[in-house]
This record gives structure tokens, C-alpha cells and sequence, in this order.
């Protein structure tokens, strides 16, 4: 999967689990409000009323790799983890 396939899934009022974020493992469900070109913004029961923002890094930062529910997504220039699985998923 490249990035910009992940940013087709990625619409405003798309749903997912996140299950490890930079603070670690967590189940958290998130909905996506805002996208922009270089972001997207998603809400979640423990952000209140902030959206949250995921900033895109170049292609050749990220490495993605698809799970059977969901996805992974690595930065190579950070030691960051982001894992997520879907909720819904329009194919």
C-alpha cells in the first residue's frame, strides 16, 4: 500500500480503532473530520472537543504495510508506530 492509497481510505466520517499511537498500545476509535493535502484531522472520545491532527510525511518517510483489518504505519525518520483498524471501509 503507498500513501496515497491510505489517503483514499482517509475520508471525512471514516472510522478505525487505534490501537498504538505515540504514547503506545491503546484502543481508541477515531473519526475522521478534516482532510487536507498534507493532514488529516480526526476526532475521538478521549480528545474531547480538539481534533487531532495526523500530518502526512513525504512518501518515501513513511513505510505502510497493510494488516488483514487495518494498517501500519511506520516513519522512518521518527521512531514513531501508528497502528489502526478499520470500522468502515467503503471498497
Amino acid at each position: 500500500m503507498t500513501l496515497t492509497d491510505l489517503k483514499r481510505i482517509f475520508v471525512p466520517g471514516f472510522e478505525c480503532l487505534c490501537k498504538h499511537n505515540v504514547k503506545g498500545p491503546c484502543s481508541s476509535q477515531r473519526r475522521v473530520e478534516k482532510v487536507q493535502t498534507n493532514a488529516i484531522a480526526m476526532i475521538g472520545p478521549d480528545f474531547g472537543a480538539k481534533l487531532c491532527w495526523l500530518h502526512w510525511p513525504q512518501a518515501w518517510d513513511v513505510l505502510i504495510t497493510e494488516l488483514p483489518n487495518g494498517v501500519e504505519i511506520r516513519f522512518k525518520k521518527q521512531p514513531i508506530l501508528l497502528r489502526y483498524e478499520w470500522i468502515t471501509l467503503e471498497t
